[in-house]
């Protein structure tokens, strides 16, 4: 049947409570895989052998809510398991050129098909229903593959160069790109997962190279498989739970360090000293503390007009008031401490400031 080429879950108004996975192969087969009612078992339930021998399967989609089916560029409706009724079919072409369709995506509550050319980076747009040409754009680059957000406003485009782009439909420039280093030139898949919140550009071992996603009331799922012979299709769960336990487990850790925080502030009247005398300032900067052991530094040689925010080092020698013997020590030289003062919103220089 030769290797996987793509692959894409059925879900929705076929079976909710069971998990459809169709995948298509280089020999131009579409199987379609369902899970065992009694146990979590994937097995064959069709196989439907769409084209020539010759011409691969290269893309697939499925949209939930009108339950229609595209291969390539040929429009179905997914009637029951394992049964199609077909729509239309026709040829991707430019300027009298026949092109690969690399990737195809429904768009606009399942209404439009958007077909997506591998070279020349064309996305065009196709009625369903009567597989007539709606508009024809031209993106920035060729696309290996593509995939679009569950609210059909983010398009995730593969462009065969560095990674991944991603556009904010209609518009064909695109917003943000992610690097993805390879050290084979083929086709990645990347895919929207979890509501459309994250993107999921690389999963499994180096050489798994498809990937498709899905979600429900329970758990999040992404079945993987690879270009190479004899490979397996491995599914992936994410359970729902776990997100849940996650966002209660950030919120305890904030909640502890606010309490540490009312705890060192309330306490700090045991453990930090209440007068501090500044007995001498390098640099001849003057430097105190006031009642409420604020550290005030008051700079001579500051700069003019503005000033952006920065971190000033400061050497300052402290002696304890009640015991200034100890001011230095067996060498004869200050002990320093380092303070560091972040300077915020300052636009004028403190002038005239006292010296030593």
């Amino acid at each position: 049947m030769g290797q996987v080429t793509c692959l894409v879950w059925l879900g929705g108004k076929v079976k909710e409570d069971m998990q459809q996975l169709a995948f298509g192969t280089g020999r131009s087969f579409l199987i379609i895989f369902c899970q065992n009612c009694t146990n979590t078992a994937m097995v064959e339930i069709a196989t439907m052998q769409v084209f020539a021998p010759s011409d691969p399967v290269e893309a697939v989609d499925y949209d939930i809510q009108t339950s229609h089916l595209a291969v390539n560029n040929v429009a179905a409706t997914y009637k029951d398991i394992g049964t199609m009724l077909r729509f239309w079919a026709s040829n991707v072409e430019s300027d009298g050129n026949a092109y690969i369709a690399s990737s195809i995506c429904f768009y606009d509550s399942g209404c439009k098909l958007l077909i997506f050319i591998l070279k020349t980076g064309e996305m065009i747009c196709q009625d369903v229903k009567s597989g007539k040409e709606d508009w024809h754009k031209v993106l920035k680059s060729g696309v290996g593959h593509a995939s679009i957000s569950l609210d059909g406003q983010l398009l995730l485009i593969e462009n065969l160069a560095r990674g991944f782009d991603l556009y904010h439909l209609p518009c064909s420039s695109p917003s943000h790109s992610f690097s993805i280093l390879t050290n084979k030139r083929c086709i990645k898949d990347g895919v929207f997962a979890e509501g459309s919140s994250v993107v999921v550009l690389k999963q499994g071992g180096k050489n798994t190279e498809v990937q498709t996603t899905i979600s429900n009331k329970d758990c999040h799922l992404i079945a993987s498989s690879s270009s190479l012979e004899c490979s397996d299709i491995i599914i992936w769960e994410k359970l729902k739970q776990a997100d849940n336990d996650k966002g209660h487990g950030t919120i305890i850790m904030v909640l502890n360090f606010l309490t540490i925080l009312t705890i060192a502030y309330w306490s700090s009247g045991v453990w930090l000293p209440h007068t501090l005398k500044m007995a001498k300032v390098p640099n001849r900067y003057e430097c105190h503390c006031d009642q409420h052991n604020t550290l005030q530094v008051h700079i001579s040689n500051a700069g003019y007009s503005t000033w952006d925010p920065s971190s000033t080092q400061v050497h300052v020698g402290i002696t304890d008031e009640d015991d200034e013997d100890e001011e230095m020590d067996e060498d004869g030289e200050w002990n320093s401490w380092i303070v560091w003062i972040h300077f915020e919103n300052l636009c004028q220089p403190i002038m005239n400031a006292n010296k030593y």
